[in-house]
C-alpha cells in the first residue's frame, strides 16, 4: 500500500487501490501507441509531468512510475513552491519506492528547469514537450487544467473526482470530446463511489 494512502486499500471486490492504479496506469500508456501520443521521432518514452504535487498527486506519480514501462518523469509543477519540493524529495527518494527503487531509477529524471510554480505553472509546464499529466491539482480546479491540457495537446491521467458540481461536469464533457477530436487520451482514476 502506498504511504500516501489511507485505509486498507482494498475495495468491496478486494482489489487493492494501489494495483488499480498501477494496471491503470499500464493500461493507459499501453492504450496509446507512440504514434498517437506524438511522442518524439526516434524515442519510445513518454515524458511525463505531475500538475499538483500534494500527497494524491505524488502518490499517483509513485504509482504511475512503478506501474509503467517506456515512461520517464521529467517535470512537476504546483501552485505552492514547498508541496513541489516535497515530492521532489520523495519521487527522488529510493526508500519511497519500498525497495522497487531498481525499477524506477532509470524513469525518475525529473529536470529543475522543468519544475515550475505559482498559479501559472501548468501553463508553462504545457509549454515543455511532455507527452502526458498526471493531473492531481484539488478537484475544483481539475475542469479547467484538463481543458489546459488538451488544448496543448497532451494526455491526461486525472486523479478523482473529476469536478466538484455541474458546471465542472459539463465543462469534462465538453473537453473529452475535444480530446477525442483531436485523438487524445484522457484516464480518470476512479475506481468506484461509496
Amino acid at each position: 500500500m502506498s504511504k500516501n494512502s489511507g485505509g486498507n486499500g482494498q475495495g468491496k471486490a478486494g482489489v487493492a487501490r494501489r494495483d488499480f492504479l498501477r494496471h491503470s496506469a499500464v493500461a493507459a500508456t499501453a492504450a496509446v501507441s507512440a504514434p498517437a501520443l506524438g511522442a518524439r521521432v526516434g524515442s519510445d518514452t513518454f515524458r511525463v509531468a505531475l500538475a499538483g504535487c500534494g500527497k494524491r498527486g505524488t502518490g499517483a506519480a509513485h504509482d504511475f512510475m512503478l506501474g509503467a514501462e517506456g515512461v520517464e518523469l521529467i517535470g512537476l509543477c504546483d501552485v505552492f513552491p514547498d508541496k513541489l519540493a516535497d515530492a521532489k524529495k520523495q519521487l527522488t527518494d529510493p526508500a519511497f519506492y519500498d525497495k522497487r527503487w531498481d525499477k524506477v531509477k532509470n524513469k525518475v529524471k525529473i529536470d529543475p528547469e522543468l519544475c515550475f510554480t505559482g498559479f501559472d505553472s501548468c501553463a508553462k509546464m504545457l509549454k515543455t514537450d511532455v507527452d502526458i499529466v498526471i493531473l492531481a491539482t484539488p478537484p475544483g480546479f481539475r475542469p479547467e487544467y484538463l481543458r489546459m491540457c488538451i488544448d496543448a495537446g497532451k494526455h491526461v491521467f486525472m486523479e478523482k473526482p473529476a469536478c466538484v458540481d455541474a458546471v465542472g461536469a459539463r465543462s469534462i464533457m465538453e473537453t473529452a470530446a475535444l480530446a477525442e477530436k483531436k485523438g487524445l487520451a484522457i484516464v480518470a482514476g476512479t475506481q468506484q463511489r461509496r
